[in-house]
């Protein structure tokens, strides 16, 4: 790659090629050769740099600027991630952009802008890079990543729900109590930005002996994919009944609570397998050849905990036989509190005060070996940029090599997202992209913001 200067910015960016392919990792976080790093980010509707160390790094905070953007064009603009040449030392920003308002008007697209400015915080647009084709809106490309590769800069996009299954119509199963009617409305209305039509809402009960009327329900609404704000019980009955009427959402389903050893998988039956999605709050063991789960599911901490399990609690549990072990997320939350309580007093020794707890607590971030990583800021311990515990995983009910069930890692992670930019730099999640997306090329012999952008092949994989 060509050292950038502010001349000649225009020559190197002629080698920008977007790419939307297997594999794509983030690159955001300038190393100041001193132990301390530069973070950009989006802070609302305007561009941050944060300066600091990985264990401390919003320890300053100061705005950034980005110039030279049209009057009026973008109802939203804010970057990073950001590359610095290292010949130069010019740092190129990929920003989020845009347009309109909801729905039919609404399109978002990526762009680039550099700096030569030797604080790094003023930086001068170079003009849009990436733009869907939709001419009636509702498009939103989220984020966008950078990665080089044999000299060229790549930059990577994906979507998410609306983003990345693209269902036209969904289906809602929800428990009838005012938290999860809660996330039902908000459902609704996330959905509804992207044009996806909640065709169905089916209110279960805690101890609903028969949900076939609700299934019969759902396939008369006929959805494309079901979401599920529900608990276990209901949710394994519905399957079973649709199970019984030979019936499934061609997308299938996205749940959440159901995720923990797959000895729980005769609960659902062999209906679960291959169609259900589920969410959890920390990583859970997978099969040694799922790779993707190899950061936060399979991992020296998790192996600690599934052994201790199994030591204390056997392999079974009223019938129910452990792949791995009794797992759930609460189970998971007191074992890494525990963890972190031990090494505190340990690092605190006989001076074992409430102060002298809370002040180790707060020097540094706890890994906690299963996904996440704890932090409790001393200015203010509810800040919610100090908890990575709603960077959730997604897992794929599966089936195992042995006939039975198991659960596979979906990447990218639901909230915390690389191609979304969102990511806090305390959260360490590991960039992915989608399995098989096609390549997408917007260029004029690889100029950004040249006519004919990119088209964008959406997945029906996951959903957050």
């Amino acid at each position: 790659m060509r050292p950038i200067d502010d001349a000649g910015d225009a020559t190197v960016l002629d080698r920008v090629e977007m790419n939307v392919i297997d594999m794509a990792f983030k690159i955001g976080v300038v190393a100041n050769g001193n132990g301390t790093y530069d973070f950009y980010g989006a802070n609302s509707s305007k561009s941050v740099l944060t300066t600091g160390t990985l264990d401390d790094p919003g320890a300053t905070k100061k705005s950034v600027s980005i110039t030279g953007v049209p009057k009026k064009t973008f109802s939203y603009l804010a970057g990073g991630p950001v590359y610095e040449d290292p010949y130069s030392g010019a740092r190129l920003m990929l920003y989020h952009a845009e347009q309109g308002g909801k729905g039919k008007s609404f399109y978002s697209m990526l762009g680039m802008a550099i700096s030569t400015d030797p604080a790094h915080r003023q930086f001068r647009d170079l003009g849009v890079i990436i733009k869907p084709t939709l001419s009636s809106g509702n498009a939103e490309v989220g984020g966008g990543s950078f990665a080089i590769i044999n000299g060229y800069l790549n930059v990577y996009f994906t979507d998410w729900t609306a983003k990345v299954i693209k269902p036209a119509t969904v289906g809602i199963m929800y428990l009838n109590v005012s938290e999860d009617i809660a996330a039902k409305d908000v459902a609704t209305k996330e959905l509804q930005k992207y044009n996806i039509k909640v065709v169905a809402n089916v209110a279960q009960e805690w101890d609903s002996p028969d949900e076939s009327q609700h299934v019969l329900a759902m396939r008369t609404a006929n959805p494309d994919f079901i979401l599920s704000f529900s608990w276990p019980a209901p949710v394994a009955k519905f399957m079973h009944d649709a199970n019984a009427q030979h019936w499934a959402p061609p997308m299938g389903y996205a749940a959440n609570h159901l995720t923990g050893d797959p000895g729980y998988g005769p609960i659902f039956g062999d209906y679960i397998k291959d169609k259900t999605y589920t969410i959890t709050s920390w990583g859970v063991p997978t099969d040694p050849s799922d790779t993707d789960n190899a950061e936060g599911g399979n991992t020296p901490e998790q192996q600690l905990m599934r052994d201790e399990l199994i030591r204390t609690n056997g392999r079974e549990y009223q019938g129910f036989k452990w792949r791995y072990a009794g797992y759930h997320h609460i189970t998971q939350s007191g074992w890494v509190c525990t963890r972190i309580l031990a090494k505190a007093a340990e690092q605190l020794g006989a001076d074992l005060t409430r102060d002298g707890f809370k002040k180790v607590l707060e020097s540094k971030g706890w890994d906690s070996g299963i996904g996440s990583t704890l932090y409790w800021n001393a200015a203010d311990h509810n800040a919610g940029q100090n908890y990575s515990y709603n960077r959730e995983f997604i897992y794929k009910w599966i089936s195992a090599k042995d006939g039975g069930w198991d659960l596979k890692r979906i990447l990218p992670d639901p909230v915390y997202d690389c191609a979304a930019g969102n990511i806090p730099p305390a959260a360490k999640t590991i960039c992915h992209s989608w399995p098989g997306e096609t390549r997408a090329t917007a260029c004029d012999r690889g100029r950004p913001g040249a006519p004919g952008p990119a088209t964008i092949t959406n997945r029906a994989l996951s959903t957050n």
